[in-house]
């Protein structure tokens, strides 16, 4: 009756949505798709048309938030696509996440999640290049991460990355490969909609070089140590 997939790319949600034997060749009309991924409204769009023509409802329900909120149960969703397969659907929803958003019958759950990653991406690399500076200029590690962390400017993300910067632990919450293939998206969903991409540009060129620095497995907040690497710090002491 439902069937779920949280998959890493475009290409790959191709395959397990429309390959030979892929997910809605074998549901049956009137049961529902829900697609969690990160990925282009372009694609999600193909999904929707092969779905609609198979008679089954197809839902774009992206999420926000690490894997520690999704261990706990605590993801916000931000679903769109048919009403009436979001209502059944939401029972589901309510196990796996604490805040939920239906936010229109097409693509909208698509272009939030991409929004959503904009702002959390701009958001450590502009942590990266500010605590980068800091050090530079002398500041101590843990003395300027307790200040940022009870300034005006800690937004939750800002928050739950200071307890692990300060332990110089990147271990990967969301990688910044991952982010990298997200900034993508972005700056190609923006630019189809007529939308200057200015700072995504900046930030993906950011990914682009941690990744090629041979951090693409770790956490995003390591963009930080590539700058570091630029201006030549090393560890803090």
């Amino acid at each position: 009756e439902f069937v779920f997939s949280m998959i890493p790319d475009d290409d790959v949600l191709r395959a397990v949505a429309l390959g030979d034997g892929g997910v809605l060749s074998a549901m049956s009309p009137g049961s529902v798709y829900v697609d969690m991924s990160t990925v282009s409204p372009e694609v999600s769009g193909e999904v929707a048309a092969a779905a609609d023509a198979a008679g089954i409802g197809y839902l774009r329900a992206p999420v926000s938030g690490s894997t520690i909120l999704a261990e706990a149960g605590n993801l916000t969703i931000m679903a769109s696509g048919p009403e009436d397969a979001y209502g059944r659907c939401e029972p589901l929803f309510e196990a796996m996440s604490a805040i939920r958003f239906y936010v229109g019958e097409g693509e909208q759950a698509r272009y939030m999640k991409l929004v959503l990653n904009l702002l959390a991406a701009s958001t450590i690399a502009a942590l990266a290049e500010a605590i980068t500076f800091g050090r530079k200029g002398g500041l101590d590690w843990n003395v300027m991460l307790d200040v940022i962390g009870d300034s005006v400017v800690a937004s939750p993300i800002v928050k739950y990355s200071l307890p692990p910067l300060k332990a110089r632990d990147f271990s990967p919450a969301f990688s910044s490969d991952l982010m990298t293939k997200d900034m993508g998206l972005i700056c190609e969903a923006a630019t189809s909609v007529g939308v200057p991409t200015d700072i995504a540009d900046a930030v993906r060129r950011l990914y682009f070089a941690t990744v090629e620095g041979g951090q693409g497995a770790d956490n995003l907040t390591a963009a930080i140590r590539q700058l570091e690497r630029q201006v030549g710090l090393g560890e803090p002491d």
